[in-house]
């Protein structure tokens, strides 16, 4: 009894307790929820947005942007509400969209009417409701392009892939009557659209049997001739041959090197396309019996044994100039930054991988490669690198010399032209293009509010890109805008051109070179030939349409060949009627081509329109438009208020913008430097110099740092493991933005290979980093425009690191002293 009486006062005991904690937590619920109740009461509607500002995206879009209500009565705001009709009252509305992403208070507004104004309103909401809703200023936006103006047709990407695929559709149908050429994989899918004497073709045969024997081997040492090198890297790793030298082929002996342009541009036309091309190209190579086509079949050859010596079908791009020694060599370079793990364990065993420190401890001084494999990779990782969406400000600069014809592109950017950013939105609109027709034609309007805004900010870049060029003061005046046409790269990406004085467009003369020729130091610009700026730009911006031309032009420039072969052979009337017919073709075909590539060479159409017919001046002058901005604005200087004065204070000639508003032109940097050296540099400034110091004195040390590697870790989330790391080649000139773009791009190509969740980062996020030097608990956050490899002692002996700006400890937390 006694057991069941325990038994029972324990059950009504923890009862009792089990009901009170039920009564307590009903209780805090109950309290809980009266407050709640009370501040839902006490809340009241958000208020009106902020800056609800327009701009016109495109001839069928706008973009409306805002910030947050200053007052949100208590309660947060959780959506906004994007409003836009044809009518002030909204009645009836075109169209509305919910925004839920509070971190993006933006919106394009799509599938608008050109020429139509469009009012736009934006509501905040909270658990009350939809506050009052604040219009936009300006009060309205006309959808509208500078084509608009003029009534021009677009250079549009889509337009010219019809007509190419048009183009060789048609071709195939006249080489094959009846075949269908829509069953065809491509046009280099190793069928033969004209047939070749039997001869040829069983030669041919022959030829590809023995193409990859194994007498094929690498070459040790360079003499006279021609040489095929394949330079693959991975960080710090280069792919060697077991006797630790670069890939080499030789492709001939024999060959006067001095004439090689013409092949080394056809080459770069023929890998553009496609590796897989290359192939096809050499089969129809084989079929003619023309001295002229020996080096093109050689370079094939050579390509075609590197593919299968190393193991890969890809090589990556060509460096964009030949490489000559004192010898009589030429060496044509193919470099490929390779990212995939598995793809690097798919090498033969005729190579392998070695440091790139091991491999430049062993080099020779005079080994021309080898002297220039930091500035093959450094080209390599940043010359299909596509700028971030904005419009854009380019200069125009052209160099001629007695072998090719050369155009100035900035070092850390040679896609493009020298450039400053003017604006995020890259068009350019109706009224504001045709502002600047009307003052270079000499009819002088009153400009609207956003058009002289327009006319603002393009002075202003003018200003900025003057002072990064160092051009002379005196000619700024005489340079022009090129007002023919705005420059649409992409979607994206649209230039304005600043051409110089038409008597200067061949050969200006700035500040910087008459120093940089005084001093022997380097300019932060380089020079390249004009077909492979042309390439090198096309692969960066429209890499579909020149790879389906390049593919194209192959086949056609080969058939056009073999039918004047056949020509050449022809015998009876028959044949050389025959014969007479396809050579007509295939010139019908291949200046149909050519007319698409002359609507694609905006570059040659710039060059042209610069230097002017008939001792005209054509383009709006600098001085005109400053001058009708001074008129229009009391406030605002005219051109001869700043001319010869520092134009822009507070920026330095050394920024370069790199796919940002603000930030480097040049990309990735870091090296075994030692301090030593370093200090070397330095005179009497009791280890406290700053960073505007540092880059004084860096510009008139005459022992520059030499490029090299650097490790930057991620002290960020990027979805990647702790103390993830990339290993960069860098320059001298590499400054900080560079390497933080450059690392989180690769980071962000990471995660995304590895199939991750993210987080990833898009270019318009890449401002909220910075980069910093740890050593031990010392931190020092370096500018955007700072460059690395002239850091100074202690900070040398420490570790790189890319973290958000408003996470200070990041770094810290992270960083354990080692060797920069």
């Amino acid at each position: 009894m006694t057991s069941k009486s325990q038994k029972s006062k324990i059950f009504n005991l923890y009862k009792t307790y089990k009901d009170e904690k039920k009564i307590s937590q009903w209780e805090f619920k109950h309290r809980l929820f009266r407050r709640m109740r009370s501040g839902y009461d006490e809340t009241g509607l958000p208020g009106q947005p902020q800056n609800v500002k327009l701009s016109v995206t495109s001839d069928s879009s706008i973009s409306v942007g805002f910030d947050t209500p200053e007052e949100n009565n208590s309660a947060i705001v959780s959506r906004y509400k994007v409003e836009w009709s044809q009518a002030q009252n909204f009645r009836p509305l075109a169209g509305e969209v919910m925004i839920n992403e509070m971190h993006n208070l933006h919106h394009n507004i799509t599938g608008l009417e050109c020429g139509t104004p469009y009012f736009v309103r934006v509501t905040a909401w909270n658990v009350k409701g939809f506050g009052r809703p604040a219009y936009s200023d300006p009060l309205y936006a006309i959808p509208s392009s500078w084509r608009g103006a003029e009534n021009l047709e677009s250079r549009a990407n889509s337009f010219k892939l019809h007509k190419l695929n048009q183009i060789i559709t048609n071709f195939k149908k006249s080489r094959n009557p009846g075949h269908d050429p829509s069953k065809d994989p491509s046009p280099s899918n190793g069928q033969q659209c004209m047939e070749s004497p039997p001869s040829n073709r069983k030669s041919s045969r022959r030829g590809l049997r023995g193409l990859f024997s194994s007498s094929f081997k690498f070459q040790k040492s360079l003499k006279r001739g021609v040489y095929l090198v394949s330079i693959c890297f991975n960080e710090d790793k280069v792919l060697v041959t077991t006797e630790d030298n670069l890939p080499i082929i030789e492709v001939d002996e024999n060959y006067n090197s001095h004439s090689l342009q013409s092949e080394f541009d056809w080459l770069m036309k023929v890998l553009t396309s496609s590796w897989d091309t290359a192939r096809q190209v050499k089969q129809d190579l084989e079929k003619l019996e023309l001295s002229s086509m020996q080096l093109k079949n050689q370079l094939l050859t050579a390509v075609l044994q590197m593919q299968e010596l190393i193991g890969m079908q890809e090589l990556g791009h060509l460096f964009y100039k030949p490489i000559y020694d004192g010898n009589g060599s030429a060496v044509i370079a193919v470099v490929n930054h390779m990212t995939d793990p598995k793809q690097m364990g798919n090498i033969t065993s005729a190579v392998k991988w070695q440091t790139h420190n091991k491999l430049m401890k062993n080099s020779q001084p005079s080994d021309p490669l080898l002297s220039m494999l930091n500035e093959m990779m450094f080209f390599n990782q940043v010359s299909r690198k596509p700028l971030s969406k904005g419009l854009y400000l380019g200069y125009l600069n052209i160099k001629f010399n007695t072998e090719s014809v050369r155009v100035l592109a900035p070092e850390s950017n040679p896609s493009v032209l020298p450039y400053i950013k003017i604006r995020d939105c890259p068009n350019v609109s109706k009224p504001e293009w045709k502002s600047i027709l009307d003052l270079s034609r000499g009819k002088v309007k009153p400009d609207s509010p956003d058009v002289l805004l327009f006319k603002k900010q393009l002075v202003k870049s003018v200003k900025k890109l003057a002072n990064k060029l160092e051009l002379l003061p005196q000619q700024l005046g005489d340079h022009r805008v090129y007002d023919v046409e705005v420059l649409e790269f992409s979607e994206a990406v649209s230039f304005i051109l600043l051409m110089p004085p038409r008597e200067l467009v061949c050969n200006v003369k700035t500040q910087a070179n008459d120093s940089a020729a005084a001093s022997g130091s380097s300019s932060e610009y380089m020079e390249i030939p004009i077909r492979a700026f042309e390439m090198i730009h096309l692969q960066t911006y429209q890499g579909e349409f020149i790879s389906e031309f390049c593919k194209s032009a192959c086949l056609i420039d080969s058939q056009l060949v073999l039918a004047q072969q056949l020509q050449r052979e022809a015998f009876s009337n028959e044949e050389i009627d025959s014969s007479r017919k396809l050579v007509e073709s295939a010139r019908t075909y291949h200046h149909q081509l050519e007319d698409v590539w002359k609507s694609t060479r905006w570059l040659a159409d710039a060059i042209s329109y610069a230097r002017g017919r008939d001792g005209t001046t054509p383009g709006l002058k600098i001085s005109q438009l400053s001058n009708s901005i001074a008129e229009q604005s009391s406030n605002s200087k005219g051109f001869g208020d700043y001319v010869g004065k520092n134009l822009d204070e507070g920026y330095h000639s050394d920024k370069i913008s790199l796919g940002g508003s603000t930030g480097s032109d040049k990309p990735l940097p870091i090296t075994n430097y030692s301090a030593a050296q370093m200090q070397s540099n330095t005179n009497n400034n009791n280890g406290h110099d700053s960073e505007q110091e540092c880059s004084n004195k860096a510009s008139v040390i005459h022992e520059q740092p030499k490029p090299g590697i650097l490790r930057v870790y991620a002290a960020y989330e990027s979805g990647l493991t702790r103390g993830t790391s990339v290993m960069l080649h860098v320059t001298p000139k590499t400054t900080s933005r560079e390497v933080i773009d450059l690392v989180i791009m690769q980071l962000n190509k990471e995660v995304i290979r590895k199939g991750l969740g993210g987080p990833t980062y898009v270019d318009s996020q890449l401002q909220n980093f910075c980069l910093v030097a740890v050593i031990g608990p010392r931190e020092r956050v370096l500018r955007d425009d700072y460059r690395l490899l002239h850091l100074q002692n202690p900070w040398v002996k420490g570790k790189l690191f890319v973290r958000t700006k408003d996470n200070l400890l990041a770094a810290l937390t992270q960083g354990e002293t080692a060797d920069v």
